[in-house]
C-alpha cells in the first residue's frame, strides 16, 4: 500500500503547476485579450487566436488605412449616389444625405463614434476610388501591421464569407493605430460636432447613457455587433501610468443588453484592483558580499544603484526576480577606489529589465598582519633560506682564516 501511495504522490508531482496564477473573472465573450503597451506584455488572453467574424472592429483597420492614404483631413468631400448605393439598408449609419458636403476628417468621425456604415463607403471611394481597390488596400497594410491570421472583403465588418480577424489581430492593429495621433484623438473622441454643424455620438455613449451606466474610465473605444460575431468591443484605459487595451469578442446579444461594455468595465475593474506597479528591488540594498583579502575589511557589499519595479499583479511570483552578477569575486587592498569590478543584470522571468557596471567605492585599507599572516610560510623559508646563507658565508670565512 506504501509503495502504491509513493508511486501515485511521484506522479502528482510531474503534473504541471501554474504559480500565483490570476484568476480573471468569467464573463460573457468566447476570445479576449488584455495588452499593456506600456510594458508591452500581455496581461490575459482567451481564445485570442480562433478566426471569427468581428463587425464593426473592421472600422479601425478602415479609418487608420484612409488616414495614411489621405494628406488633407479638411479636404471637401461631396455625399453622392453611388456611396450611398453601396451602403446596406441593415448597416448602421451616420445619417448622411446624397449632395451633403464633408469633410475629410468629418468622415473619420462619422465611421468611428456612431459607426458610420456610409462613413466608411465614402472614405473607401474617395480614398481608392472603388470599395474593391480599398479593401486590397486594407489587406496589404493588415498584412504589414502583422495581422496574418485575418482577412476583409469590406469595409464595415457586416458578417461575409472570408470576413474574419482574431482578437490578438485585433491588439496588434490597435496598438499600431494608436501610434497615429490623427486616429487616436478620434478614438478617444465620444462625442463630436461635424462641420456640418451636426453632433454625433459614440455608439459606447448612446448605450451606456440609455442604460445608465459610467464609462469614464474608458479613454476610447469601439464597439460592433452582428449576428455571428455576438457583441465585440475594443477599449483602452489607464491605470496607474499604463496605457491598457482591452479586446473581447462573442458575448451574447439574447438579452438585449450590452454585455461587451458590462464585461470592459468589470475587467477594468478587476484590473485596478489586481495590478500596481511592484517593487522589487531597493536602491541600496546589498545584493551580493565579496571576500576581501589583505585588507582590514574582511567583505565588501555590492550594492544596487537602482530602483527596480515593474507593473504586476499584486500575487506575482517573487522568485521569478533574478539577478546575475558577473565579476571578481575576490578582492584585495590592489583594488582601488573607482575601479570597476563587474556587472549585474536584474532579470524578471528571464526577461532582462536593467543592467549596470560595477565599481569600487571605496579604498580597501591594507593589513599588514594579514599580509603577514598569509605569507608566512614563504617568509619562515626566507628566513630559513637567509640563516642558513649567513651560517655557510661563516663557515667559509673560518675556514678561510684557519688556513
Amino acid at each position: 500500500m506504501k509503495k502504491i501511495f509513493l508511486i501515485f504522490l511521484f506522479l502528482l508531482l510531474l503534473l504541471p503547476t501554474k504559480i500565483n496564477a490570476l484568476e480573471y473573472p468569467n464573463l460573457h465573450y468566447q476570445k479576449a485579450i488584455i495588452y499593456d503597451l506600456t510594458d508591452n506584455k500581455t496581461l490575459y488572453e482567451l481564445n485570442s487566436e480562433e478566426q471569427v467574424s468581428i463587425a464593426s472592429l473592421t472600422k479601425l483597420l478602415t479609418i487608420i488605412t484612409a488616414i495614411e492614404k489621405n494628406d488633407d483631413m479638411y479636404k471637401k468631400i461631396t455625399y453622392s449616389q453611388e456611396m450611398k448605393n453601396n451602403v446596406m439598408w441593415y448597416a448602421s449609419v451616420a445619417g448622411f444625405r446624397v449632395g451633403d458636403v464633408l469633410t475629410f476628417e468629418d468622415l473619420l468621425y462619422a465611421a468611428m463614434l456612431p459607426s458610420g456604415a456610409d462613413a466608411t463607403v465614402a472614405l473607401a471611394i474617395t480614398t481608392s476610388g472603388s470599395l474593391e481597390s480599398f479593401v486590397i488596400e486594407m489587406n496589404v497594410l493588415a498584412k504589414k501591421i502583422g495581422m496574418n491570421n485575418s482577412n476583409f472583403v469590406n469595409v464595415h465588418g457586416l458578417d461575409e464569407d472570408n470576413h474574419y480577424s482574431t482578437a490578438e489581430d485585433l491588439r496588434k492593429l490597435l496598438e499600431y493605430s494608436l501610434e497615429n495621433e490623427i486616429f487616436k484623438k478620434i478614438y478617444m473622441t465620444k462625442e463630436h460636432t461635424l462641420s456640418t454643424g451636426k453632433t454625433i455620438k459614440s455608439t459606447i455613449k448612446k448605450t451606456s447613457d440609455a442604460a445608465g451606466i459610467n464609462i469614464d474610465k474608458i479613454l476610447g473605444s469601439k464597439t460592433g455587433t452582428t449576428g455571428n460575431a455576438g457583441l465585440c468591443i475594443s477599449t483602452l484605459l489607464m491605470h496607474e501610468n499604463h496605457e491598457i487595451i482591452i479586446i473581447t469578442l462573442g458575448a451574447p446579444q439574447e438579452d438585449k443588453k450590452p454585455y461587451n461594455i458590462t464585461d470592459a468595465l468589470t475587467l477594468i475593474e478587476f484590473i485596478e484592483n489586481n495590478y500596481h506597479e511592484q517593487s522589487l528591488l531597493q536602491e541600496n540594498k546589498v545584493i551580493k558580499k565579496i571576500k576581501v583579502k589583505t585588507s582590514k575589511q574582511t567583505e565588501y557589499e555590492i550594492k544596487t544603484n537602482k530602483n527596480i519595479s515593474m507593473f504586476l499583479e499584486d500575487d506575482y511570483n517573487k522568485d521569478l526576480f533574478k539577478i546575475e552578477y558577473s565579476g571578481l569575486n575576490e578582492l584585495s587592498h590592489k583594488n582601488k577606489k573607482g575601479q570597476k569590478i563587474g556587472r549585474v543584470k536584474y532579470l524578471y522571468n528571464d526577461k532582462e529589465l536593467s543592467e549596470e557596471d560595477l565599481y569600487l567605492h571605496e579604498e580597501l585599507e591594507i593589513d599588514y598582519s594579514k599580509i603577514l599572516k598569509e605569507n608566512k610560510d614563504v617568509i619562515l623559508f626566507g628566513i630559513i633560506m637567509f640563516i642558513t646563507t649567513i651560517v655557510i658565508v661563516l663557515s667559509s670565512i673560518k675556514v678561510l682564516t684557519s688556513n
